[in-house]
């Protein structure tokens, strides 16, 4: 039997996270053997398959300046080669971006197998000059690096100028279907990590010139949590206060089945889950800034609103006008997005990840 250990800083809910559970737990199933290293066992929000060997190192959390956090990233170092030593795999696969350069460091003349698997948009993420550097020089000593989307695919590929990539989708997650519903009136939603990259604080805005301009009761509602909370919130003008709710990290499927739209407002973004989530719910979608992983599964004006892609609708706050003077196609747009999703096939993923996965081995 194979053993196999993955590493990933947490198990908190995320794409990531929410991906990365999927594979092991069907993994699990196979004739390999599954380990699961984290920083501390209080940051697992999963239920994992019961054959799963769970590793927590209780380690602290990254940070950005690696000057100032040297002796810790070092430590980390340690105990990710400890750790590596004493389960011995035939294969360490590792899960975002700083934690795979850890990795890799922490590999280094062990004559392992390693797998990297980058998780958003290399290219525009922003995780400093030193990580950056280091980055791209490491992942030239992984064996193979997975991405989630086409255009990091292409930016690994031509501008990192590494050969050894490959693009896997990611798996759309079925949340069941709820029966309940959220009673709220009419709102609007959006869901995900509160930081600057998902743009939260252009939708605030947006939102917030919409009311001004409109006179209704619809609401907004933003689940998810992260560091720009505070800041976020000291955008809301006070007559908004009870109209535009944060209501922290929750179960959005009730949510989604609810809302009058779903709102993705990033300033870049590679494969959210979070798309699929809505699509799955036939809710009308409205996307701020598109990316080619995105317009594999959206098409202007069909599905979706992908301001964009269009000429006429050009921030957030028209694309919601559009979407209350056009009901009936804003909900057709919602049921094209359904009828789109629910053809996608997880199997064929894993499937990939699979045959991946033993060809290393």
């Amino acid at each position: 039997m194979k053993k196999i250990i993955f590493f990933i800083e947490s198990m908190r809910v995320g794409g990531a996270q929410k991906n990365l559970n999927y594979l092991i737990n069907n993994l699990s199933k196979t004739k390999h053997v599954i380990y699961l290293v984290t920083f501390n066992r209080a940051s697992i929000d999963y239920k994992l398959d019961k054959n799963i060997h769970i590793t927590e190192l209780n380690l602290p959390g990254f940070s950005k300046n690696i000057f100032v956090s040297l002796t810790k990233n070092l430590v980390k170092i340690f105990k990710f080669r400890i750790t590596i030593k004493e389960i011995n795999p035939d294969l360490v696969i590792s899960f975002i971006s700083t934690t795979n350069i850890l990795v890799i460091l922490s590999s280094l003349f062990l004559k392992k197998k390693i797998i990297i698997s980058e998780r958003n948009d290399p290219e525009k993420q922003k995780i400093g000059k030193i990580w950056t550097f280091l980055r791209f020089l490491s992942y030239r000593f992984s064996s193979l690096i997975t991405i989630n989307s086409i255009h990091g695919y292409e930016f690994i590929k031509k501008k990192m100028r590494i050969k050894k990539v490959e693009y896997i989708p990611n798996f759309f997650i079925r949340n069941p279907e709820q029966k309940d519903k959220i009673n709220l009136g009419n709102f609007i939603l959006a869901v995900g990590r509160l930081h600057t990259q998902k743009g939260f604080d252009i939708l605030i805005n947006d939102f917030v010139k919409f009311k001004n301009k409109k006179k209704n009761n619809i609401k907004l509602i933003i689940l998810g949590e992260g560091d720009e909370l505070n800041y976020l919130k000291k955008l809301v003008p006070e007559r908004y206060k009870d109209e535009i709710l944060f209501l922290g990290k929750i179960d959005p499927s009730p949510y989604y089945k609810s809302c009058k739209l779903f709102i993705i407002p990033s300033r870049y973004e590679g494969s959210p889950n979070v798309l699929f989530e809505a699509m799955a719910f036939g809710v009308t979608i409205i996307v701020r800034k598109s990316s080619k992983e995105i317009e594999n599964y959206l098409r202007n004006m069909s599905n979706a609103i992908l301001i964009d892609k269009d000429k006429h609708i050009k921030s957030i706050d028209e694309g919601i006008d559009f979407c209350m003077k056009n009901e009936h196609l804003a909900k057709k747009f919602g049921i094209n997005a359904k009828k789109s999703i629910n053809s996608y096939d997880n199997r064929k993923i894993l499937k990939k990840w699979t045959e991946m996965i033993n060809q290393a081995m």
